[in-house]
């Protein structure tokens, strides 16, 4: 990429699981920052290697620098969105193989 980027791997503990991720990007001006974000799955291609087999559109968000908790909001948006982005990859994965009574168990 051409300009600053971080990314947030998810790796699974366990051979059987998916890997995901999520991309962090942002663009600065005088008094606000916006920050782009994306979210990816991972396709196994061999024991511990994986390719990229999903990718979402980029989200844009807007925040003010001047106010002081801005640095904070801008991190829980990314993990608040990764986290629901997942959450719902492994919920339609176990919906496709009818576990819905695992699902009830994920949300409580």
């Amino acid at each position: 990429m051409p300009f600053i980027a971080w990314s947030l791997i998810l790796k699974p503990n366990y051979n059987n699981l998916i890997q995901y991720g999520g991309w962090f990007t942002y663009v600065l001006s005088k008094k606000t920052i916006q920050i782009f974000i994306c979210f990816v799955e991972y396709e196994k291609v061999t024991w511990g290697q994986y390719k990229i087999s999903t990718t979402t559109n980029w989200d844009r968000y807007e925040f003010s620098l001047v106010e002081a908790n801005s640095a904070n909001i801008i991190a829980h948006t990314f993990f608040t969105s990764l986290s629901d982005w997942v959450m719902n990859q492994v919920s339609a994965r176990i919906q496709k193989l009818g576990h819905n009574d695992i699902i009830a168990n994920l949300v409580d």
